[in-house]
């Protein structure tokens, strides 16, 4: 009797896989949001001003690494000049503006970076909002990233829509550095 329910339980379990995904598919919809990331205006206004912020930043950066530099050649010279307590006294505030130029560069970087995570986390939060609304209207049940999926019927596809919400509901976001 226990040779006869293994096939039956198979054939049963068989039968629920194959009917649920065309039940599941009605409600079902995918999303790439890797290409929403690259098309959307919002992304493109948010990657520029962060492009220009990092371009001000080197520019600052390059003029005080200029800086540093022409001291340290000055220093150089005047190590033969000065006495050892002025030359050492001139060599600690010299490595201390160096130190604190370092502070500089790494604080300019985390500023970047937190802008970079703060502008993404913003308008990811919108895209799902979108998402969101979209699965409302269209009575959906489950919306699976495209990278998340192997293969999918284009009619299955709603980054088209989240895209255009998207461009029209946010065309722009403020990037806080």
């Amino acid at each position: 009797m226990s040779a006869f329910r293994f096939p039956a339980v198979f054939l049963a379990i068989a039968f629920l896989l194959l009917a649920m995904p065309a039940a599941a598919l009605e409600n079902t919809a995918v999303v790439n949001v890797q290409r929403i990331m690259r098309d959307a205006t919002v992304a493109a206004s948010a990657r520029d001003q962060l492009k220009a912020k990092q371009t001000e930043f080197k520019e600052q950066i390059s003029r005080q690494e200029t800086e540093l530099q022409k001291e340290d050649q000055e220093l150089a010279k005047q190590r033969t000049i000065l006495a050892q307590d002025a030359f050492q006294e001139r060599v600690k505030t010299f490595q201390k503006k160096a130190a604190e130029t370092q502070k500089d560069v790494q604080a300019k970087r985390q500023s970047l970076s937190k802008a970079y995570n703060q502008a993404l986390a913003d308008i990811q939060k919108k895209v799902t909002d979108i998402i969101q609304d979209i699965s409302k209207d269209k009575k959906l049940a489950l919306v699976i990233p495209t990278s998340q999926v192997l293969y999918f019927e284009g009619s299955l596809d709603i980054t088209d829509q989240v895209l255009t919400r998207l461009n029209k509901e946010m065309p722009s976001l403020k990037v806080q550095f």
